[in-house]
């Protein structure tokens, strides 16, 4: 009976160090998934950091082009008559040279 005793201690010893083994991956693998899962949180910080600023410089750029957009509007307003005027004047200074060329002949 001591024999069958000393048999079932020394198996529930190896089943203990069998649990505790397991334990330890246990362990070992939640800490690696706690490194993992840390690292992985500070990446998207700084995506999200980037993202952020991305965003910025494309409003800030937009807000410029409206700007830029506008002030070629009132530019085009502005040069408007003068590009008229200078049309009208063409348009003369053809006529004359018209007139001139079939009073003295063209070339």
């Amino acid at each position: 009976m001591a024999e069958v005793c000393k048999d079932i201690d020394r198996g529930l010893a190896d089943l203990q160090a069998a649990i505790n083994r397991l334990n330890n991956r246990l362990n070992n693998l939640e800490r690696k998934q706690n490194e993992c899962c840390k690292n992985k949180d500070s990446n998207n910080t700084g995506l999200e950091n980037r993202v952020s600023r991305i965003e910025s410089y494309i409003n800030a750029l937009h807000s410029d082009l409206d700007i830029i957009g506008k002030l070629l509007k009132d530019i085009n307003i502005l040069l408007e008559p003068a590009l008229t005027l200078v049309e009208k004047m063409g348009t003369v200074v053809l006529k004359a040279v018209t007139a001139v060329t079939s009073v003295f002949g063209g070339g």
